[in-house]
């Protein structure tokens, strides 16, 4: 689930996968969390098309190379059934590493604040908070 924080407000949590399916998703200042979980930047393509002879499109590459790149260096970081307790701990470091990631690179300082985690329990309504 996504929740952003608009003028006090928070909007409608939106689903991003179907219930039976487990695995990771987010969004916002990916650079940090791509290299965590998927072992590469986003940036990996772009750089590899420039520097091949001859040069080569960063979308066809990353059509096929992410899927290979993808299945050796991801980590396995999300398994079913995985404790609640750990799925709020892995969320939280995600979140931590993203705000560290941003304070310690050059440019604006573009994630913190609060970190809130919102749990979708099987046997309860969806909760925030």
């Amino acid at each position: 689930m996504v929740s952003g924080n608009t003028k006090g407000r928070r909007p409608a949590a939106q689903e991003l996968r179907p219930d039976h399916e487990v695995g990771l998703s987010w969004g916002g200042a990916t650079e940090v969390l791509q290299r965590m979980v998927l072992g590469f930047s986003p940036m990996l393509f772009e750089v590899l098309a420039k520097v091949m002879q001859p040069q080569q499109n960063a979308s066809v590459l990353q059509s096929q190379l992410g899927p290979v790149l993808a299945t050796n260096l991801q980590a396995n970081l999300v398994f079913p059934p995985m404790p609640i307790q750990d799925v709020i701990d892995l969320a939280r470091w995600f979140v931590h590493s993203a705000i560290m990631f941003s304070r310690f690179s050059t440019g604006p300082n573009i994630v913190g604040g609060p970190i809130e985690i919102a749990c979708n329990y099987e046997t309860r309504k969806f909760q925030v908070g």
